[in-house]
């Protein structure tokens, strides 16, 4: 990590309690800004009217595969959050973990609710931020000050009133030395803490002073937490199994563990990983996606297809082997994204042959996917298969 420092942020902490002067324009700001906040509440009713709770729990199931309850329990967290909005009420919001394997429905989770408010006029930002990227406050790099920067560029004069999802939440809970033997990731969690437990800030974005209030913003924290997952699962093994056999259970069920990520975490095994506990302690709960069977899979994998045959506006087909190949690749570590990044390679390769030679009929042509080696296009297609257009 760069010892620079980084001089352009700015961002000033004022702490309510200093004075009865600060506290009294603490109480003038919130109510100047219930009175401004009224247009959000009666807008926030507006949308909700439409979405109701089963509405944005359908629309978020035909998007995420397999979660069942899990999926409610996130559901419910953001619909209540909105509840909380349309109410006009002070109540801070609530900040949550949401554990899951690759190709779960963690990211895919995040988009649902990001297009689900756009599609029916929510008015809260829904914005994600990459927690890998993040350097301790006051080096060189995107550091923590930047999140509620992020915020207010997707809702300038909402005060912080956003719905912010902080990914690979897991990569800073273990402990990472630096040249000088600190612990940049409790340096970079310790800052985390500063942000999440609420506090009024001023931050500078383009060049604008944007009041923030981080007690209105959701944080939801995202990760895999695979390492914790397989630590456990050899501890266990070590405890429980002796001798060659011992070795043999231990990587059977290490690997295990990390492909199907049926232990639930706890806060507690949060902070044995390696969470501070006053950060711990700001999380009203743990939600646990699960790795998907493999039916469920399939189901996720035929809908990713026909969104990029919608994307790219051609007809896509495919047999049931070239199906039981993109499953096969599906339960890696990228999750769904690899067989997803194989079928747009092959489908644009397919493409761009006909294109150029003698040209290529969206309307008529179509890609036929019989394996990952064997791709064509053609007219019609005879044969077993399936078609997700």
């Amino acid at each position: 990590m760069s010892m620079e420092k980084n001089k352009s942020d700015h961002i000033t902490y004022e702490n309510s309690d200093t004075s009865i002067y600060k506290a009294q324009k603490k109480e003038e700001t919130r109510y100047s800004e219930r009175n401004r906040n009224g247009d959000l509440a009666e807008r926030m009713q507006m949308a909700l009217e439409r979405l109701t709770p089963k509405v944005m729990l359908s629309y978020c199931e035909k998007r995420i595969q397999g979660q069942g309850i899990e999926l409610k329990k996130a559901v419910y967290l953001v619909y209540r959050y909105l509840l909380n909005i349309a109410d006009n009420s002070d109540t801070p919001a609530e900040n949550w973990m949401l554990t899951a394997p690759s190709g779960s429905g963690k990211t895919e989770f995040f988009r649902a609710v990001r297009d689900c408010f756009r599609l029916y006029d929510v008015p809260v930002p829904v914005v994600q931020v990459d927690l890998s990227q993040i350097t301790e406050t006051g080096y060189k790099g995107d550091n923590v000050k930047t999140i509620p920067q992020k915020i207010l560029r997707a809702a300038p004069r909402m005060g912080g009133i956003a719905i912010c999802f902080l990914d690979e939440a897991d990569k800073k809970f273990v402990p990472s030395f630096g040249s000088h033997n600190v612990d940049n990731n409790a340096a970079v969690q310790a800052n985390l803490l500063t942000l999440v437990e609420g506090m009024q800030m001023t931050v500078d974005v383009d060049d604008v002073d944007r009041k923030f209030d981080s007690e209105k913003t959701m944080f939801v924290f995202m990760g895999s937490f695979q390492s914790l997952r397989n630590d456990r699962q050899e501890q266990k093994n070590k405890t429980t199994a002796i001798g060659f056999e011992a070795k043999l259970a231990g990587k059977e069920s290490v690997h295990k563990a990390g492909e199907e990520f049926y232990e639930e975490l706890s806060l507690q095994d949060m902070i044995d990983f390696g969470m501070l506990e006053e950060l711990a302690g700001r999380m009203v709960q743990v939600i646990n996606f699960r790795r998907l069977s493999r039916e469920h899979m399939s189901g996720l994998v035929a809908n990713k297809i026909k969104e990029i045959s919608d994307e790219l506006g051609v007809d896509i087909l495919f047999t049931d082997y070239a199906v039981e190949e993109l499953l096969d690749i599906s339960f890696g570590g990228l999750g769904v994204r690899r067989p997803m990044n194989v079928v747009r390679q092959l489908v644009s390769n397919a493409v761009a042959e006909f294109f150029f030679d003698g040209g290529f009929d969206a309307g008529k042509d179509k890609v036929v996917i019989n394996s990952l080696e064997d791709v064509k296009v053609s007219k019609a297609f005879h044969g077993k298969g399936n078609s997700v257009c």
